[in-house]
């Protein structure tokens, strides 16, 4: 499915349920990256799985693309969905938008994160960009290498980081999950999102790695739907 915004053509996967669930997925995947654990997860949820602009079969009005760019994404698909609540679930650079939706543009009745970036150092901070994008490519060679260079580029300032502060700032019921071998973003910054949200949950994944949802998407989706329902 896809629709015209202001800010180009919008791409999604939907399933439907009763509760919408925005899923944002990770830098240089698709929305397709959920499907594994979106076949675990009950009609409780509504899926809506979109491709982030400059990914996948969206196509955006611009190459310079932001972190404020994705959070108003997040805000045109709800707008254009008609949903006026639905929970937010990002994995690492999904779960850093889905962070500054929270904080800047909206409220989500809850938020899940997994693996999620916006405090770690960025690749274009301190990693080998072309390495890094050389491992994108070959995973997911419909991807634009320019423009995911420049997205990188763009998340390297210290200026887009999410704070202590604003974690604090944070109302929403949320669920931090993370895989304790993750070498991408470490298990220390999803304890340290857990300590900075008061009212958040926080799960973790032996034997995981930076995409836990992949490796155990029943363990996901279970922990999602207790979640959910108040019973964890």
């Amino acid at each position: 499915m896809s629709f015209q915004s202001d800010l180009g053509k919008i791409s999604y996967l939907y399933r439907d349920g009763h509760f919408p669930l925005i899923m944002l997925h990770g830098l240089g995947g698709t929305g397709n990256s959920f499907l594994k654990v979106a076949l675990q997860l009950p009609s409780d949820f509504a899926l809506i799985m979109p491709d982030l602009l400059g990914h996948g079969k969206t196509i955006s009005n611009s190459s310079n693309i932001t972190i404020e760019n994705q959070g108003l994404l997040v805000k045109r698909i709800a707008e254009h969905l008609g949903a006026s609540e639905f929970g937010l679930y990002g994995h690492s650079y999904g779960g850093w938008i889905s962070l500054y939706f929270s904080i800047n543009l909206g409220n989500p009745r809850i938020l899940i994160l997994e693996d999620s970036a916006g405090l770690n150092p960025t690749v274009g901070e301190e990693g080998d960009i072309e390495k890094f994008l050389d491992a994108i490519m070959r995973t997911s060679p419909w991807n634009n290498r320019e423009t995911i260079r420049s997205i990188i580029i763009n998340n390297a300032t210290t200026e887009k980081k999410i704070t202590h502060d604003q974690l604090k700032s944070l109302t929403q019921r949320t669920l931090i999950m993370w895989g304790e071998e993750d070498r991408v973003i470490p298990i220390y910054f999803g304890k340290l999102i857990h300590e900075n949200i008061k009212s958040s949950n926080l799960i973790t994944f032996p034997n995981a790695a930076h995409v836990p949802h992949v490796k155990y998407p029943e363990k996901v989706a279970s922990a999602i739907t207790s979640f959910y329902r108040g019973t964890l």
